[in-house]
């Protein structure tokens, strides 16, 4: 009984990722418009290509994290301790320069080595997967991410996602994964057409059905 006092929106677990947005525009009108696969407002935070076609997401948003970012990739010189960088405020004003320093360190690098300097120097890094390496990363399998379907007609099994959230006591299921495409059209013009065998065999030699 307890569900029937529950309701949730499928909006919701997205409007929650807005960050400020609802909090500028109610402040001062301000309208986020698209900004890539950066952050509007903070700088630097965006992903970029690695010398062998991967893609890392590096953020440092904070001064510190940010100065220790530019040592990482050779330029000190860029830190929070100048006073051109030494605020986003003021490195908003020079996004293009430090976004194209950090694009043109990370592509000159693989991917586990932007990976392995982002780490020693503490800022905040991640691969953006592919549906490769989620398929091949033992936390979704851990997590119970993948389920396996067999089509009614019979054949190979293939993977599908399961249900989110689990629940311990009813986690979920696919119970019927479809069927391939055709597979009741017979049934559909014997039952609700009437054709007879001999009409559905002329209608498939020409290519009707």
């Amino acid at each position: 009984m307890a569900l029937l006092h529950r309701q949730s929106a499928i909006t919701e677990s997205v409007f929650n990722m807005m960050e400020s947005c609802v909090t500028e525009f109610s402040h001062c009108g301000a309208v986020r418009e698209p900004s890539g696969s950066g952050i509007s407002g903070v700088v630097p935070s965006g992903t970029f290509r690695t010398s062998d076609v991967h893609f890392v997401t590096i953020g440092g948003n904070g001064n510190s994290v940010y100065t220790r970012l530019m040592a990482a990739i050779g330029r000190p010189d860029m830190g929070a301790d100048n006073p051109l960088y030494a605020n986003n405020s003021e490195r908003c004003k020079r996004e293009a320069e430090i976004m194209g320093e950090i694009e043109s360190w990370v592509a000159s690098r693989t991917q586990a080595e932007v990976e392995d300097a982002m780490k020693g120097a503490r800022v905040p890094c991640g691969p953006i997967y592919s549906t490769r390496d989620i398929c091949g990363d033992e936390q979704f399998r851990a997590r119970g991410a993948f389920q396996n379907a067999v089509p009614p007609e019979g054949g190979h099994s293939f993977v599908l996602p399961s249900m989110a959230p689990q629940l311990s006591s009813t986690p979920g299921s696919t119970k019927w994964a479809g069927t391939s495409l055709g597979f009741h059209t017979e049934e559909v013009i014997k039952g609700e057409l009437g054709m007879s065998d001999e009409r559905i065999s002329e209608l498939r030699e020409i290519g009707a059905i």
